[in-house]
């Protein structure tokens, strides 16, 4: 997430974002097991890194991730080494905006669980006036997708921590 290369000052001033995740390969090695992996977004200091820290007045944050190309189903590839990746980044950037952020739309279709949500909706969702989930799993060729239960736990955790609310809350995960 390029978040970091932000500067203070202007992070201040930014009230909106929308950050659209793509997957993509820093080697065109076709014998590499991981050439379909997000990018490595890592470089000098990341282990200092912040998502989102200099955002300071960020109100409104919309995370897009469109099912591009195919992800082999590889979700061992969220746990390479050195590798930044959609849920982690977008938990660490949730976490840092959580006290200004008041518009949430998530619109993730791969690599971005339900769980990854519940974890992150505590710190974020008190603050909240809107809040739009859509997290449905992509199927290219199933009428049904995702669980219905998935949708549940994701609506009694905006219940419980989104009090703030200003219009109901769209959330799903399953079709």
């Amino acid at each position: 997430m390029a978040t970091h290369s932000i500067s203070a000052r202007h992070g201040a001033e930014l009230r909106v974002l929308r950050i659209d995740a793509v997957h993509g390969s820093d080697t065109t090695d076709a014998t590499d097991p991981t050439q379909f992996a997000p990018k490595r977004l890592r470089g000098p200091g990341w282990e200092n890194r912040v998502h989102g820290a200099q955002l300071t007045g960020l109100q409104k944050l919309n995370i897009t991730h469109r099912a591009a190309g195919h992800s082999f189903g590889n979700h061992q590839l969220q746990d390479l080494p050195n590798q930044e990746t959609l849920p982690v980044c977008t938990k660490a950037l949730l976490r840092s905006v959580a006290g200004t952020l008041r518009e949430l739309d998530v619109h993730c279709v791969i690599r971005l669980s339900y769980r990854d949500l519940l974890e992150v909706l505590p710190v974020v969702g008190p603050g909240l006036h809107h809040l739009k989930i859509n997290i449905i799993p992509w199927a290219p060729s199933a009428r049904m997708a995702g669980r219905p239960e998935h949708t549940q736990q994701l609506l009694a955790a905006v219940e419980q921590h989104c009090t703030a609310l200003r219009s109901p809350a769209e959330v799903v995960a399953h079709r």
